[in-house]
């Protein structure tokens, strides 16, 4: 898969993964509510949790998935640099007797 196309599916997981997760916290608080009517004691936990793990997952998936992407490209750029570098002009010069 192409760097861009792996970045746009990353992209897209990240934003079903916040809306599921969203959506959770709605539900939960929406329920706390409904059953003990005391929403913020109950709900503090409920929304760290299905908010601030899928985002670290995403985080880490990213980072997963882009830092070798970026370490190969540089890798090719050095050999790149390395093997277009023109010959030292004394190879040109030297004649024999």
């Amino acid at each position: 898969m192409l760097p861009a196309a792996r970045l746009v599916a990353v992209a897209l997981v990240a934003v079903a993964v916040v809306a599921v997760g969203v959506v959770t916290v709605v539900a939960v608080v929406v329920a706390a509510v409904a059953v003990t009517g005391v929403a913020i004691v109950v709900t503090i936990p409920a929304l760290v949790v299905p908010v601030v793990v899928p985002v670290v997952v995403v985080m880490v998936t990213v980072v997963v998935m882009v830092v070798p992407v970026v370490v190969v490209a540089r890798g090719v750029m050095v050999v790149v640099v390395v093997v277009e570098r023109p010959e030292p002009a004394y190879l040109h010069d030297v004649h024999l007797v």
